[in-house]
């Protein structure tokens, strides 16, 4: 676990409510169940899941985490949901009245939200990473919550409480001296998981407090971090199955087997296709619905057009790599296949150019002579992100 600032020593806010648990507070920031919280709170965790206001919980999956800016993007399954807009902590000032909101000592007080009210003490930009010292009551479990403005948006991830002072001087500090990270320091995260939701404009009017509970509460959820579940498949299956993949099956026609050459060549078709600006040349490679990126089940053709070209638009520079072999394997049943391939990116706006490398893996099937993809997901090994 890192180490906020070189002078300091900080207690980071994850409550543990049993053993091999530890809970935490994030917030949705789109409608189709992208959440961002503190890397700390789900670090090392084998399982997360996430429950939303409405009581229904999901099973979460890490998209992309930065541990020393001490943030984490999460993805769950579900759509049309409530989100907080995403506000600019450059603007941010001394005295600026905040709420922070977050599910802090759920082990002895419930799993309930508590909302905080404060002000802004310090903007810290010379002590480490950058942060937002605010006077809002904050508890162990609050870390990954928001620290709302008063015109409603987010700006910033609470992450700690100042305990104690570790330099020769003995620094002492008072009660309520709490941190949160600009929010600005997620714009990363956010133009990946979020672009078309994130407005730009500025909301100039004051809202009340009772109008931005309205809007922060259903978008607050309750983060659980836990040890993985045993597995219940038999010792002796000896069908390999991808993490990222595990437990989903694709219904494959019979017939005569693909060759694993035609698959790999197909493979490589639909990674061109990525950087060129057809959006039909992509939705040519897939079977629907389709179990899409991120543990999405059953996308239609429609939900992955829309996804194409919004990603087109907000990276209208895109180019893809395959690095070293595609690995093909079949599975029991005739006619499906598990690929998997790593892959070199670089996706670019007109400020900015992120490049990295990814692990990709998918089912392939056969139907009617015709190759499909029908499972596809990836996870982010390196990334790096550069201003132009």
């Amino acid at each position: 676990m890192r180490t906020l600032f070189l002078i300091v020593a900080v207690a980071f806010i994850g409550a543990a409510i049993s053993y091999g648990q530890a809970t935490g507070s994030g917030f949705l920031i789109s409608p189709n169940g992208y959440i961002l919280t503190c890397h700390h709170v789900i670090e090392d965790a084998g399982e997360i899941s996430v429950r939303l206001a409405n009581g229904k919980t999901y099973r979460a999956k890490i998209i992309d985490f930065n541990e020393s800016k001490d943030l984490a993007l999460l993805k769950i399954s579900a759509k049309n949901l409530p989100y907080l807009r995403i506000g600019d902590s450059e603007k941010a000032g001394l005295t600026d009245e905040v709420m922070a909101l977050g599910f802090p000592l759920a082990s002895d007080l419930g799993e309930e939200l508590t909302v905080t009210t404060g002000m802004i003490n310090s903007i810290r930009k010379s002590m480490g990473e950058p942060s937002i010292q605010t006077d809002a009551a904050v508890n162990p479990g609050n870390s990954g919550g928001p620290l709302v403005a008063m015109d409603g948006r987010v700006i910033g991830v609470i992450q700690s409480q100042f305990r104690k002072a570790l330099d020769e001087e003995a620094l002492l500090t008072g009660e309520r001296v709490n941190f949160a990270v600009p929010i600005n320091e997620a714009a990363w995260l956010i133009r990946k998981a979020a672009a078309p939701f994130v407005e730009k404009e500025i909301i100039e009017a004051n809202l009340s407090k009772k109008q931005i509970l309205t809007l922060a509460e259903p978008a607050t959820v309750f983060v659980i971090a836990g040890e993985p579940e045993e597995s219940s498949e038999s010792p002796e299956s000896t069908e390999t199955e991808s993490s990222m993949l595990k437990g989903r099956r694709a219904d494959i026609d019979e017939g005569p087997p693909a060759d694993p050459t035609d698959v790999r060549a197909f493979v490589l078709k639909f990674v061109k296709a990525g950087s060129e600006d057809s959006v039909d040349e992509t939705l040519q490679f897939f079977t629907y619905p389709v179990v899409y990126y991120y543990g999405s089940t059953d996308i239609s053709e429609a939900e992955v057009r829309e996804d194409a070209e919004s990603y087109r638009a907000d990276w209208p520079s895109r180019s893809y790599e395959v690095l070293g072999d595609v690995k093909v394997t079949g599975r029991k049943k005739e006619n499906a296949f598990h690929v998997t391939y790593r892959l070199k990116f670089a996706v670019e706006d007109s400020s900015v150019r992120i490049s990295g490398i990814s692990d990709n893996e998918m089912t392939v099937i056969q139907k009617d002579g015709s190759l499909f993809i029908s499972e596809v997901d990836e996870e982010i090994k390196k990334e790096v992100e550069e201003p132009k």
